[in-house]
């Protein structure tokens, strides 16, 4: 490990060594990071539709109903006909764009129903609303987004039994604003 991941805890003569290592490896790049800030942001101000179309991998998304519209026609009986077919691509597109509206729908559900908390403050608990969200609607989810939120999710859980009265939105909101700021500036 490195010394980012070391920690001593306790009084002398009795310290602890305890090692910190959550097993993620991530590096963004700047688009990443951009795209980072805006969903956290969009959260910070309860936008969910914002916050759930950032999230969407819509590349991965595209190329992921492209193979499906692609495949169309090949559970036709007797061979598909232009119509046939033509309907079936109508049909995964939709469905597709259904499942997109959808999973917003669920993440701005999210953002309403945390309207008496702070989004922030319990993070790691929505982590898994919003990939279960994502699985239903077979939405792709940005992988630095994922990354990025089991690590504040681990982190969050070693911060609360090492620190248990911090309150994360005091230290994590104003570097959200902050991030924000300098993002629009173009001062990243």
């Amino acid at each position: 490990p490195n010394t980012g991941n070391i920690l001593i805890s306790g009084t002398y003569p009795k310290l602890k060594l305890n090692l910190l290592d959550c097993g993620l490896v991530l590096e963004m790049g700047p688009s990443q990071h951009v795209n980072l800030v805006k969903v956290l942001g969009a959260f910070t101000r309860r936008n969910g539709r914002l916050a759930g179309e950032l999230m969407i991998d819509m590349k991965a998304q595209q190329r992921h109903h492209q193979a499906l519209v692609d495949g169309a026609g090949n559970t036709l009986m007797g061979g598909p006909n232009e119509a046939q077919l033509a309907a079936e691509q109508l049909a995964i597109r939709q469905k597709a764009e259904r499942d997109v509206q959808a999973f917003i729908d669920g993440i701005e559900y999210i953002c309403v129903k945390d309207e008496g908390q702070n989004f922030i403050e319990n993070v790691g608990d929505y982590i898994t609303d919003i990939c279960t969200l994502a699985c239903r609607h077979h939405v792709k989810l940005e992988p630095a987004f994922i990354n990025a939120a089991l690590a504040v999710e681990i982190m969050e859980g070693v911060a609360a039994a090492l620190h248990p009265e911090l309150r994360v939105q005091q230290v994590a909101l104003p570097l959200v604003i902050q991030a924000e700021l300098m993002h629009r500036m173009g001062l990243h």
